[in-house]
């Protein structure tokens, strides 16, 4: 009997080592795992702040990216009103160089036709002058008749009397095409007549 106790003494110890270590076990273990847990809280709580850092970092960048397209898009704005400004006004400048271009072009073609009629004038003048040097030149040995003479003046028309002095009567007349002037001579003024003759030999000598 004795033996039986001590026996179930014997195990009952065994049993309750067994159990306490068990139990110690079983406390460390749970230690473990509540270390673990509280490891686990600790980088939670870390991760959130970490977390809320990236997103304040990310929301602080993403409004400085807006703030920085809003000054990108002012800045292209205003540059974009210099450039239509700028093209505006070389427009306008060239508009106003086409503009005086053509009045320039126009003042050159009225020149241009300018002188070409005074040269056209100056060429007829010369003719004319020719003409008239080679009438003059050629009167001393011209004769005209007395009713060319007659017919120039319409019969002497007192109309045509330029002027009267006490040697002779000066008619203008239109003869062989040419403007002319007639001297009548009074019949009795032989010196109006060499008069005449000298004046006819002045001209002559031009």
């Amino acid at each position: 009997m004795l033996n039986i106790v001590q026996k179930y003494i014997t195990t009952f110890e065994k049993d309750a080592s067994e159990e306490t270590n068990r139990r110690r076990k079983a406390e460390k273990d749970l230690l473990s795992y509540l270390q673990r847990i509280k490891d686990l809280e600790h980088q939670h709580v870390h991760q959130l702040k970490e977390k809320e850092r990236m997103e304040e970092t990310m929301t602080r960048q993403k409004e400085e990216i807006q703030a920085a397209k809003r000054k990108l898009h002012e800045i292209h704005s205003k540059h974009m009103t210099e450039i239509k400004s700028a093209v505006n006004v070389h427009e306008e400048k060239l508009a106003n160089s086409k503009q005086l271009l053509q009045e320039l072009q126009a003042k050159n073609e009225n020149l241009l036709h300018e002188r070409d009629a005074a040269v056209t004038e100056a060429k007829e003048l010369h003719q004319k002058n020719k003409q008239r040097a080679s009438m003059i030149t050629e009167t001393p040995d011209t004769e005209f008749s007395f009713a060319e003479l007659q017919k120039a003046t319409d019969g002497f028309d007192e109309e045509l009397k330029i002027r009267e002095d006490e040697f002779a009567r000066i008619y203008k007349g239109f003869i062989r095409n040419t403007n002319v002037a007639i001297k009548l001579f009074h019949p009795q003024s032989l010196k109006g007549q060499a008069k005449f003759y000298q004046e006819v030999m002045d001209i002559t000598s031009l």
